[in-house]
This record gives structure tokens, C-alpha cells and sequence, in this order.
């Protein structure tokens, strides 16, 4: 498999070739015959003038190619079947020879090479394109990536007794600059839309000029496997990844970075991806989230709002208002909760002696503290999502102590290792915070339809954990649920 050298552009690379056709003399002696070819592999151009174009070696600013010891071309001439040119020598660089047995191009003849070889092709009519199965080996590094570069040259007809093929790109390149919420091994990474859109099976013809792709297998999403990235929180991860050549301009992608216990999910726009060409992407992953495997499919987060880790406190919130008390709410009593004036509550109410009926028993999204502070899909957890997250047919929760905080730990029915952590982060009365190491209070979106003035949330200590209900001006810890 040839290699690509850690660099952002693709350069120039010029191979010595000792070609061959099904038609050829074995021995080459024609006169007009050509036993040496050269191929030249174009660079990958970024898009949009987003870089500027340079064919530099080991300098930051291109992709070399290296061809390593087991590789092999394949040569298809106008007429008959492909013949196979392994790597003779030059593994390592970015020129090589290939030797095919003694086979030499007929001058009267035309040829198309193209990489990577496929054995069972030989007509050259369906040769196979599949961009699944990619893998990257360590953060910003490009060695894996040829797997499915699929590269193929344009027609030559040998001359004077030289050939040269000029090699393109089937495929695009792109690249994802995500920044991590917080601290992951991370193992796949996944670009998903919510139609198929992506052709991750696909045939070329390359008897056809321009060669002649047909789409095979149509995909919602096109992943990637990911080992040697351990990212610390608030850093960011640089992967690459050849796509198929699709107009996905203006659409909304999602771009997940998965660990072994949890997800995290970016919003990029796609674009024109182009044959040829590079793509650039740069996004902000937010918070991560579990799959706890519940029957209901929520998927919850792995940390509260205003923490940058599982263990962390984070913020306090009255319920139904969306600043907490780290960004300037000091003070949680009735007389300066948001909904409340002197002829009772203002909003979320059910009962005209408890304030101004609207019957509403859930909170809005521009009332709920995860929406309003994390955006996008984030809510927080309604009553029966509490129910169901400590329903014992589906979790198992223990009290314990991670990174030296205790709290709950709520864990996937069949798997101790997929789990969330609640740390006991106690709840704030006026100006005090209390119970903290020892009590856990969990909001819910939920109102108490039969008392206004209450609403539901998640209660835990050392042997008890439970939905329970009390006032709302209370500040109370949010770990909000990913409606995905």
C-alpha cells in the first residue's frame, strides 16, 4: 500500500515503469516498443482558495506520496486485459521502478494505469471503489489514508520510445479540525446526513474517457476507525478522510468523534467535494453523551451544564431559568425566581389560586437550561426519562467515588463500562450551597401538574435514588439528555 507522508498537500511524484499489455511482445524488441513509463500523480488542490497551491517536500505544506514494497499498478491497454506491474525498486520514496516480466508498450497502442490494483477486474469495465474500512493511526496523520485513494492515469500512446501517464484522483480529501469538549480515547469518527447521500460503493469504468463512475452503494453515513488519539479537554483533534466525489454544498452534516463510552457530535456544511480537491472543516464538538442502551434510545450527557468533566459540580439552576449561578445568579429564593411575582406564578402553571393559567407542564426550549446553553439537539430530561434512567430492568446504579468526588454511577444494564456519573453536587438555597458530597438534585424539564409551585427532579445519597418533586426557585444541578 503506498503511504502518505505527514504533510497537507499532495506533490508531485515522478515513477520510473517497466509496463506490460496482453497484446505486447514478452520480449520488447519492436522497434518503437517502450519498456520504461513515467506517471505523474497531480496534487491534491484545496478548494476554494483556501490554501495556497505548492509542490514543497517535508516543509508543512504538502502531501507526498511514498510507495511502499508491496506495491503493485495496473496497466489496461485499448485492446485485451489488464497486466499487473509490481514494485521493483524505489519503496520508501516518491520514485519508483515497476517491472512487468519483460512487457513493453506497442507504440501503435493506447493505455490507462490506475492504483490500487484489483486482481479479479480484469476487463476494466466495473473495477470496485469502497471509502469504507478508512482508519487513522494517531492524531493529524496521514499514513493510512491511501487505502482509498483510488488514482487513475489519463490515455498515453507510447512515442519516440517514451509513455507518460498522468495520474488523478478519483476521490476528495478532507480534513476535520474538531475541537474536544473534554478528555477521550477516541475510536471512530463518523460523518452522517439524514438521507443518503454518500456513495461509499461505487465501480469505475476506465475504458471510458473521462473514466466512468456508477454509483453502487448509497450510505447515510461514512465512517472511520480511529486508534492512538488520546485528546485532552478543550484540544483539538485533526483527521483526514477521502470522501467520494458528491455535491453536498450548503447541506448539514454531523460530524461524531465516539469513545468507547461516549459520543461527541460537531454540525459542519458540506460541500461540492470534487475529484482532485482538498476540503478543509473546523467545528467545535459538544458535550458527549452515553448510550445506555434504554428502551426509550435517550441518549444522556456525560457531564452537567457549566463542567468539563464527569466529576465536575458544574452550575445550580432554578428551574425553568437558563443563567446559573456561575454566570451571575447568586441567589436562589422565591422573591427572585424569574416566574414568580406577588399575584403568584407567572408561567408553567396550571391552577388559577398558584398564578397566571397557562397549563403548560413542560418547559419551553428558550426556558430550558440545556438548550439555551448548549444549543442544538440538547433538552433537559423530562419526568419519565428520570423514571427510565433508574428503572433497574434497564440500569444498574451504585454509589461510588470517581476522581475523588462521590456521586452515582448509572450504568448500561449489560455493560458496567458504559456508564454515566452523577457527582453529589447538593442544591443552593439563597445564597448557601448544601448537602454537596453527599446529595445529588437533577432537574427535569417536568412541571408537578397538581402544584405549580413544584417541579420534578432526580434525588440521590448513599441508599436512595429516586424522581422526586420540590420548589422550583431552588438551584439544582441539569445533565441534560441528547434528542438525537
Amino acid at each position: 500500500m503506498k503511504q502518505l507522508e505527514r504533510l497537507f498537500f499532495v506533490s508531485i511524484a515522478v515513477l520510473g515503469l517497466a509496463a506490460c499489455s496482453s497484446e505486447m511482445d514478452v520480449a520488447g524488441d519492436a522497434i518503437g516498443d517502450v519498456k520504461r513509463v513515467s506517471m505523474n500523480v497531480a496534487d491534491f488542490e484545496w478548494a476554494d482558495g483556501e490554501q495556497t497551491r505548492t509542490t514543497a517536500v517535508n516543509n508543512g505544506g504538502s502531501i507526498s506520496f511514498r510507495w511502499s514494497a508491496k506495491d503493485t499498478v495496473g496497466i489496461f491497454p485499448d485492446k485485451g486485459d489488464q497486466v499487473s506491474f509490481p514494485i521493483e525498486e524505489g519503496a520508501g520514496t516518491g520514485t519508483a521502478v515497476f517491472n512487468g516480466g519483460g512487457w513493453a508498450l506497442k507504440s501503435q497502442s493506447t493505455y490507462v494505469a490506475y492504483y490500487p490494483y484489483n486482481y479479479d477486474n480484469r476487463t476494466g469495465e466495473a473495477i470496485p471503489m469502497t471509502y469504507e474500512g478508512q482508519i487513522q493511526v494517531g492524531n493529524d496523520n496521514l499514513d493510512n489514508l491511501t487505502k482509498c485513494d483510488y488514482i487513475v492515469s489519463s490515455i498515453s500512446t507510447p512515442s519516440n520510445g517514451e509513455a507518460s501517464f498522468q495520474f488523478k484522483h478519483m476521490g476528495a480529501l478532507a480534513r476535520f479540525v474538531l475541537t474536544v469538549p473534554e478528555a477521550a480515547t477516541l475510536t471512530e469518527f463518523t460523518l452522517s446526513s439524514e438521507d443518503e447521500v454518500f456513495p461509499v460503493g461505487q465501480t469505475m469504468n476506465v475504458r471510458t474517457n473521462p473514466v466512468a463512475i456508477t454509483n453502487k452503494k448509497m450510505s447515510k453515513t461514512i465512517s472511520m476507525s480511529i486508534s492512538g488519539i488520546s485528546a485532552s479537554a478543550g484540544s483539538t483533534v485533526t483527521l483526514y478522510m477521502l470522501l467520494p466525489a458528491v455535491n453536498l454544498n450548503a447541506k448539514n452534516l454531523t460530524a461524531t468523534l465516539a469513545s468507547a463510552t461516549s459520543e461527541y457530535t460537531a454540525t459542519i456544511t458540506g460541500k461540492n467535494y470534487e475529484s482532485g480537491k482538498a476540503y478543509s472543516h473546523n467545528a467545535t464538538s459538544s458535550h458527549g453523551y452515553v448510550d445506555l442502551d434504554l428502551p426509550s434510545r435517550t441518549l444522556w450527557a456525560t457531564c452537567n451544564i457549566g463542567a468539563e468533566n464527569p466529576w465536575d459540580y458544574g452550575d445550580y439552576f432554578a428551574w425553568g431559568e437558563t443563567t446559573g449561578y456561575n454566570n451571575g445568579r447568586t441567589y436562589f429564593d422565591l422573591e427572585t425566581y424569574k416566574w414568580f411575582s406577588e399575584r403568584g406564578m407567572t408561567k408553567y402553571c396550571t391552577s388559577s389560586s398558584e398564578g397566571t393559567v397557562d397549563n403548560k407542564t413542560e418547559l419551553d426550549p428558550e426556558d430550558d437550561a440545556a438548550y439555551v446553553n448548549w444549543g442544538g439537539d440538547w433538552r433537559m430530561p423530562t419526568h419519565t426519562q428520570l423514571l427510565e434512567l433508574v428503572n433497574s430492568d434497564y440500569t444498574t446504579t451504585k454509589w461510588t467515588t470517581l476522581n475523588g468526588v462521590r456521586g452515582r454511577k448509572i450504568s448500561k444494564k449489560t455493560d458496567s463500562n458504559v456508564y454515566i456519573f452523577l457527582p453529589a453536587a447538593g442544591f443552593r438555597n439563597g445564597s448557601s450551597l448544601s448537602l454537596a458530597g453527599s446529595n445529588g438534585y437533577y432537574w427535569s424539564r417536568s412541571l408537578r401538574s397538581s402544584d405549580s409551585y413544584i417541579a420534578c427532579f432526580l434525588h440521590f445519597f448513599s441508599g436512595y435514588v429516586y424522581p422526586v418533586d420540590s420548589l422550583r426557585y431552588y438551584g439544582r444541578s441539569v445533565r441534560p439528555v441528547f434528542a438525537k
